[in-house]
């Protein structure tokens, strides 16, 4: 019953509430995986918050797991997997996202660190931004196959970004 009401099933049930769920439910097998979800999410989202606001957040988080969810369904010919669920798509657009957009605080790292709510920013901004490229390495490199929902949740952070540095700047 939760296949139906969460999952896409290759060919996908065009009458499934999966086409509806699919992109805010996760396989519920995989404990590390929803972990690293719950973690990745709790950085990310707890560091942007202040900064770029609760709406934003849900956007990039739905807006760009859906996204993300469909694209990758799209892709399935080249890659030969239905995507069974689309959480981690949005959390890592969101990793990016926020990496990309907080950038700046991420400077103050060649003053040092201290232990102050700007030590932690700056960390965390680091963090953020180092920490995309050993995941990419890890879904390129390392998983077989690759994960294409990681992936285009990595590509749509960034391209969401760019779009609004793009707009901002006219």
């Amino acid at each position: 019953v939760a296949r139906w009401w969460f999952y896409f099933e290759r060919p996908p049930d065009t009458v499934s509430p999966g086409l509806v769920f699919g992109p805010i439910s996760h396989d519920m097998w995989s404990l590390t995986h929803i972990s690293a979800n719950v973690g990745l999410l709790l950085v990310a989202g707890g560091f942007a918050e202040p900064y770029i606001g609760k709406k934003k957040i849900l956007v990039i988080l739905f807006g760009l797991g859906y996204l993300g969810t469909y694209l990758t369904n799209l892709t399935a010919l080249i890659h030969l997997r239905w995507m069974i669920a689309g959480a981690s798509g949005g959390i890592l657009a969101l990793w990016v996202y926020a990496g990309l957009r907080l950038r700046h605080k991420a400077y103050r790292f060649r003053d040092g660190i201290g232990w102050s709510t700007k030590g932690l920013e700056t960390y965390t901004a680091v963090v953020l931004l180092l920490g995309i490229f050993p995941f990419l390495f890890h879904e390129l490199f390392l998983q077989v196959p690759p994960h294409s929902g990681h992936l285009i949740g990595l590509a749509t952070g960034c391209m969401y970004f760019g779009y609004e540095a793009y707009v901002k700047r006219e």
